[in-house]
């Protein structure tokens, strides 16, 4: 290069060092997604207790405490929020407590606190007035009424009521004379013509159906039929159905089927049918209710209600017979006469099989209130009707879900339009339908005398489900048992009941096998003996002697991905018509995107469910059908159903892309993940941050985000728009301010969080309660603030002169340094030092003198009040070009 222009390269450096600019930082929040060498310049490596409204960053407010428990170690689980109150439970791993309500606005204890003894409780839901508690292997019930609360325990205890016929009755009934249209000659040819023949069946079936009317009208049955019974809730719907029990009548018919009518016969031929009686028998239902003690579910149990099906329709409406004859026989003075014999149709044995496990109407017919239950009753009551049995088919249906037996408990739950929905569900298997069910207090049955069985023992079901065999056990105690034709299981996978006796000293001695098939139209197994005989059991055979005693096995099924949802307002009833079978993968949490407006809000909004194969959308039905269809949104997998929240509009969570908006089956990127460590102060503690404060280690802790957050619950301020993220153990949260999308730490003494719209409410580790959505703008706010490297201009030296920080503030005290450093990640030394006490009049001016710098970090730490804001910082520098060879 020649010396002349070296000489005026040389000038024109020294024109740019001379050269000052001026640029305004926007500070915005903490990240550390970029290598601070090529990181936007305002970001920050540390921001504590600031919050960033419209570019402006002020103090936090400090949370009003608003309940403290009389003991620290009552911690708040709840707060059941209904139209009219709001109640709040607090948990010590032993008992749950409730021990205070709102009253206008503020939180009061109450005088009487009620206690309940329940261990293990992990999260608690409400719908209406009931209250779900959730134990590991277990779901409790709490219902709140007449001012007070009720534990109702896991589920009402299946009450135990067996059935009979009894008080037999004959109706007699005339029909009249019918003359032939076509005469036939008496004698071995005798025929009757088709004209006849239909005329004189209609006439007497007519005569059958005169003579069934009346013996229904006055509450007597005939032939078989099936009687079921039904826990009837507060809301009219049913749970816990019994089994179908057939009853058959004394007598396998109950009229005499080789029928008689006189005949008049002039010339030869038979000319007239004489009227004649038919006789047909009914029998009475009698019930005897073995064991009912539902007074702790009175409130949510009304009544039982008894459903009846159809009588079998034996005599079938047809022409007679066709072995019908003419005999001679003496007519009542003894005189020879002339009779037709006939019989009607009857059903024959397979089609009576085939409609009996075919049956699925079950009309209602009686009701008990529980008030009038007692259990224990050895005297058959006769059944009082509540309407007549010749108007069965107007009557209310019984709706067969047989699954409400079974027992459920669920790892996430969540109420949604008034429905509890039940996430990733365990059924415990139905143990099976006491004995005593079966049992029939006749001394005939179908024509059968009944065997009687005065026995103690167990009942044990087989069953192959999703989890591979099964076997319940359900003993029963000693009493008379005269068991009837039909036994089942509410569940169509079942394939055996065993009946085992047992002796006074616990030894088998009866023993019998029954192999249960699948019912076409009900989830039900069943065995019908045949010929509809009763059931016998036998001795026990020596070579069984080694398979019969009790021991339950693998009672338990868990489906991976299936949903169970409440009916409306009652989360006592589960129908199995809404059962949902997500995915393959478990469910880890449920959420929808609609704002928390009340308890009992209806949303149109889509329910979306978390999968560990990803997210799925059920979608609102109508009329009966609840979620009209379900879809997958996408294959994202939230990190923890902890990092699940709704907001007003959307549903946020947490997976390793970062944090996730998700509005309809858009998926939004609010902020990508911390990666990596955080930048580190630029110097050492001492150095950086005014050590008198007490939120310095908090500014420190360079816990990576991704190890703070696992562990970590988030809660959502709904005034502030902030999601907060704490995580025990630390003395800090994490926040993200939805409408800024900032970044910052915030100290806290927190464990817990509960919402409560519109508040969040936080419990603190001695059990106080605070309102984080009621700050209080007094006293002085601890804060701290480190920016990233500040670089102004890429790679060059530059030199700054003045930083302004554009703050106020009536009274402050805060410590201000600058470094400076050649690397962007290390080598940071101070620059500047200051002290700035008092107010702040609205711009505070650092005037720095020292060597240029690649890279500039500011840090402001210190106690300001309330009313302290920093808009910018304006920062005027010199490029310094050198002209050395780097």
């Amino acid at each position: 290069m020649s010396v002349d222009r070296y000489i005026c390269r040389s000038q024109k450096n020294l024109n740019l060092e001379k050269m000052q600019e001026q640029k305004r930082l926007q500070i915005t929040g903490i990240s550390a997604l970029l290598p601070p060498s090529v990181s936007p310049d305002g970001e920050c490596s540390h921001v504590v207790n600031l919050r960033c409204r419209d570019d402006v960053w002020r103090p936090v407010g400090t949370p009003s405490c608003c309940y403290t428990p009389a003991d620290p170690s009552h911690r708040l689980i709840f707060v059941h929020v209904n139209e009219s109150y709001k109640h709040f439970f607090t948990y010590d791993d032993s008992f749950l407590h409730y021990e205070a309500q709102e009253t206008d606005g503020e939180i009061v204890p109450l005088e009487r606190p009620e206690s309940f003894e329940l261990t293990g409780v992990k999260r608690m839901e409400a719908v209406g007035n009931a209250l779900i508690a959730f134990a590991e292997d277990s779901m409790h019930y709490l219902f709140y009424i007449d001012g007070s609360y009720r534990l109702l325990g896991t589920r009402p205890e299946f009450p135990e009521i067996s059935f009979s016929l009894g008080e037999k009755t004959i109706r007699e009934e005339l029909w009249s004379d019918y003359a032939l249209v076509s005469p036939t000659s008496d004698d071995a040819s005798f025929t009757l013509s088709d004209n006849d023949k239909v005329r004189f069946s209609s006439l007497v079936y007519g005569t059958y159906s005169r003579a069934k009317s009346a013996l229904l009208d006055d509450g007597y049955l005939s032939f078989p039929f099936m009687v079921r019974y039904a826990l009837r809730l507060y809301d009219d719907s049913y749970i816990y159905p019994s089994p179908p029990v057939l009853l058959c009548g004394s007598d396998a018919l109950s009229f005499n089927n080789n029928l008689a009518a006189m005949c008049r016969v002039k010339d030869g031929n038979v000319e007239k049918f004489l009227h004649n009686p038919f006789s047909l028998s009914g029998e009475k239902v009698y019930y005897t209710i073995k064991k009912a003690d539902l007074s702790e579910w009175s409130d949510v149990v009304k009544g039982i209600d008894i459903f009846f099906s159809k009588e079998l329709p034996l005599v079938k409406e047809g022409a007679i017979e066709d072995n019908y004859r003419i005999v001679e026989e003496d007519d009542v003075n003894g005189n020879p006469a002339r009779v037709l014999r006939f019989s009607l149709p009857v059903l024959p044995d397979d089609e009576q099989r085939e409609q009996i496990i075919s049956e699925t109407l079950f009309y209602k017919v009686a009701s008990l209130d529980i008030e009038d239950i007692k259990g224990d009753s050895q005297t058959p009551e006769p059944l009082a009707y509540t309407c007549s049995l010749s108007n069965l088919i107007h009557q209310r249906t019984l709706p067969l879900d047989n699954f409400s037996l079974h027992t459920l408990r669920a790892k996430e739950s969540y109420v949604y339009n008034g429905r509890l929905h039940l996430g990733d569900v365990t059924t415990r298997f139905f143990d099976g339908y006491p004995l005593s069910l079966f049992s029939v207090a006749q001394e005939t049955y179908h024509g059968v005398a009944m065997p009687a069985y005065t026995k103690r023992g167990f009942v044990r079901v087989s069953l192959k489900g999703t989890m591979g065999q099964s076997q319940m056990i359900l003993p029963f105690e000693t009493d008379t048992y005269k068991l009837s034709a039909y036994l089942s299981y509410p569940d169509s996978r079942a394939v055996s009941i065993e009946i085992i006796g047992m002796t006074t000293s616990g030894s088998p001695n009866y023993y019998d096998r029954f192999p249960l098939k699948a019912a076409p139209n009900e989830n039900m197994a069943y065995y019908l003996n045949p010929g509809f005989n009763p059931i016998t059991l036998h001795p026990l055979q020596s070579s069984m002697g080694g398979t019969l005693f009790p021991e339950v096995k693998n009672p338990e099924e868990y489906v991976p991905g299936k949903l169970r949802v409440s009916a409306v307002y009652n989360p006592f009833s589960f129908p199995q018509t809404n059962t949902y079978t997500i995915s393959s993968g478990s469910v880890l949490g449920m959420a929808a995107a609609t704002a928390a407006l009340s308890q009992g809000q209806y949303g149109e909004f889509p329910l979306y469910v978390f999968t560990t194969d990803g997210i799925w959308a059920l979608r609102q039905g109508s009329g009966d059908i609840l979620y009209a269809s379900q879809s997958p949104v996408n294959r994202e997998v939230a990190l923890s159903p902890r990092h699940i929240v709704s907001v007003d509009d959307a549903v946020l969570y947490l997976s390793e892309q970062g944090l996730m908006a998700l509005q309809g089956s858009d998926v939004v990127l609010l902020s990508r993940p911390f990666d990596g460590l955080p930048d580190t102060l630029p110097g050492d503690t001492v150095s950086v941050l005014d050590t008198g404060l007490s939120i310095t280690s908090i500014a420190v802790d360079a816990t990576p985000f991704g190890n703070f957050v696992k562990n970590a619950v988030i809660g959502y301020n709904y005034i502030e728009k902030e999601l907060l993220f704490l995580s025990p153990g630390y003395p800090y949260m994490w926040v993200f301010d939805l409408a800024s999308a900032q970044w910052t730490r915030r100290m806290t003494t927190y464990k817990a969080f509960h919402s409560l719209y519109p508040s969040l409410l936080a419990i603190d580790e001695d059990s106080r309660v605070y309102d984080l959505c009621d700050e209080q703008e007094s006293g002085d706010v601890e804060i701290a603030l480190v920016t990233r490297a500040v670089k102004l201009l890429p790679d060059v030296l530059k030199r700054i002169t003045c930083w302004a920080l554009r703050c106020s503030d009536d009274d402050a005290a805060l410590s201000l340094s600058v470094w400076g450093a050649n690397r962007a990640q290390e080598g940071y030394g101070c620059i500047y030092r200051a002290e700035a006490n008092g107010a702040l009049p609205g711009r505070l001016l650092l005037r720095t003198f020292a060597p240029p710098y690649k890279y500039h970090r500011l840090s402001v730490s210190g106690r300001v009040s309330s009313r302290f804001h920093l808009d910018a910082v304006d920062v005027v520098y010199e490029p310094v070009l050198s002209c050395k060879l780097i």
